[in-house]
């Protein structure tokens, strides 16, 4: 008798079901099935759990480079079209991302309070560079954002509002 159970499911009917590609006004592919600690879509392959991002490009695209990881142009870590993914490295994966770090004071990234100023520095290569203080966020905002274009290679949503 023939086990019942999703394990007895061809890989692909149970993969490409959980995808939404309808409903993204950006186009995303999006995972509704389930999602790991860090918010990225899993599943289970070859008896064990696996990005659905980094499985989908593979068997669209090809292999990913070694010692690479894969960025989502799109900012949405359930999105699984390729066409969103590339290949970076780690340091690149770090200047795509986007927000500001938990508790910040400004909501800004890069930019925080000191006193009645506001300051604004750049992590870059694991240091801070500091850009001075500011009399508002939006001239921390400013120099934050010049100071990436001018250290980062990868920083796409800062490209797009220089």
């Amino acid at each position: 008798m023939r086990p019942l159970g999703r394990l007895s499911i061809p890989f692909d009917q149970r993969l490409w079901p959980k995808i939404d590609k309808q409903d993204s006004p950006k186009g995303c592919w999006v995972w509704v099935g389930s999602v790991d600690s860090s918010g990225y879509g899993q599943i289970s392959h070859e008896g064990r759990m696996v990005k659905v991002h980094r499985l989908v490009y593979m068997r669209e695209v090809g292999p990913i480079p070694e010692g690479t990881d894969l960025d989502h142009k799109c900012h949405i870590r359930l999105c699984c079209n390729p066409s969103h993914l590339h290949p970076v490295s780690r340091k690149e994966n770090a200047e795509n991302r986007v927000g500001p770090r938990k508790g910040s004071s400004s909501g800004i990234r890069g930019v925080r309070q000191r006193g009645k100023s506001w300051e604004g520095r750049v992590c870059h290569n694991g240091a801070y560079v500091y850009l001075g203080l500011f009399a508002t966020t939006a001239e921390a905002e400013a120099a934050v954002v010049a100071k990436r274009n001018e250290l980062f290679t990868n920083n796409l949503l800062d490209r797009k509002s220089a």
